[in-house]
């Protein structure tokens, strides 16, 4: 008998705007043959759950192998018809799933941006543009000279190039970025669980009445519409 370990590394949901339907993407890793610890064996299955019919399937994704994918709090965001996450290659990149086509695309990060810069990333939106987030990682002694928070905004969708360094924020000992509100408050979540918030023009930073569990706090941005 042939033993599978099947874990479920990432979940995201999201509106494909051609079949006018709402998907859900599921990520798991697949072990084989015990011990399950040995990662050489891991493979990937990506299922898609379709609102209309009521059903999950397989999504063929061997035109592009999948990087090992991190989760960070705020890692996952669906922006511009596609799930976004961060993957691990030969160096990290945001791995962009689109809900319509199907299909995975690598988008590569600020060049300042490696594996080994004792960093953590969060992805929000500023200005209507995709946004990273770089910062020190939880826990960790801060170095006031050099462990700054940059925010970086890919002004054109898509196009490396268009990177650019919109904030640098004096270090802060957080648990990790959470949204940003009115295109320039950072919420953020502290080491303790309290939400915190950031403002992008003058640095200045506020403990709000709002108390989570470590870890736990999530924030979502309401806009109103039409309806």
């Amino acid at each position: 008998m042939i033993v599978h370990l099947v874990s479920i590394v990432l979940v995201a949901f999201g509106f494909d705007s051609i079949s006018n339907d709402y998907k859900i993407i599921r990520l798991a890793e697949v072990r084989g043959e015990p011990p399950f610890y040995c990662y050489t064996v891991i493979q990937w299955r990506v299922e898609i759950y379709e609102l209309s019919i009521d059903s999950w399937r397989d999504v063929d994704h061997r035109h592009l192998p999948l990087p090992y994918v991190h989760w960070y709090a705020c890692a996952e965001l669906f922006y511009k018809g596609a799930s976004h996450w961060f993957g691990n290659g030969k160096t990290i990149e945001i791995l962009a799933f689109d809900i319509s086509t199907e299909t995975f695309r690598n988008i590569k990060m600020p060049h300042t941006c490696h594996s080994r810069d004792r960093k953590c990333y969060a992805l929000v939106v500023l200005n209507e543009c995709l946004t990273l987030i770089c910062y020190p990682y939880p826990g960790c002694k801060i170095d006031p000279a050099i462990d700054f928070m940059e925010i970086w905004v890919m002004k054109e969708y898509g196009v490396i190039e268009s990177w650019i360094n919109k904030y640098i924020i004096p270090p802060l000992v957080i648990e990790s970025p959470l949204a940003i509100w009115k295109d320039h408050i950072l919420f953020l979540q502290s080491i303790s669980g309290h939400l915190i918030s950031c403002d992008l023009n003058s640095h200045e930073v506020k403990e709000l009445n709002l108390d989570g569990w470590p870890e736990s706090l999530r924030v979502t941005i309401f806009k109103e519409g039409l309806t």
